[in-house]
């Protein structure tokens, strides 16, 4: 790509290498943020398993990880409870995890992890991103002929 001015010339090389890289950064940066961002979840939940007290068990495996691309963003979620039946209280693992975790002592064990977590999490994101990512180009170079 050239253009000319009363000065001299203006050259731009790269431009569509780099418009390439552009549009591939914008397909692949979702799902390495998405890698990223469930590698670290799935960190949380297993801090947070391994800080629970355990009667039977079944809580604590009910921990989950999901992670979505919705709209161009990325969501993790974690979360306790499903459909089995706590052995020992005759509920759903569902019901149980709401209930253990609105009681006056203790229950907390997600939320505080998160808590916890919250800066290594943002350095883990952002250590993900850079490391596994980089163009493979430089951005275009430019050079005024005169």
């Amino acid at each position: 790509m050239s253009y000319r001015s009363a000065g001299g010339r203006l050259t731009i090389t790269g431009v569509t290498e780099f418009n390439s890289n552009l549009q591939q950064l914008k397909t692949t940066t979702p799902n390495l943020a998405k890698n990223v961002i469930e590698a670290s979840a799935k960190n949380i939940l297993e801090r947070t398993q391994n800080i629970m007290p355990v009667v039977t068990g079944a809580l604590r495996d009910s921990g989950k990880v999901e992670t979505e691309i919705r709209n161009g963003a990325v969501n993790g979620y974690i979360g306790f409870g499903d459909e089995t039946l706590n052995p020992q209280r005759g509920m759903r693992t569902e019901e149980y995890a709401v209930a253990i975790h609105e009681r006056d002592k203790g229950g907390k064990w997600l939320e505080n992890t998160l808590y916890d977590y919250a800066p290594e999490f943002l350095t883990d994101l952002q250590q993900g991103l850079s490391v596994n990512y980089s163009l493979k180009t430089s951005a275009p170079k430019a050079s005024k002929k005169f």
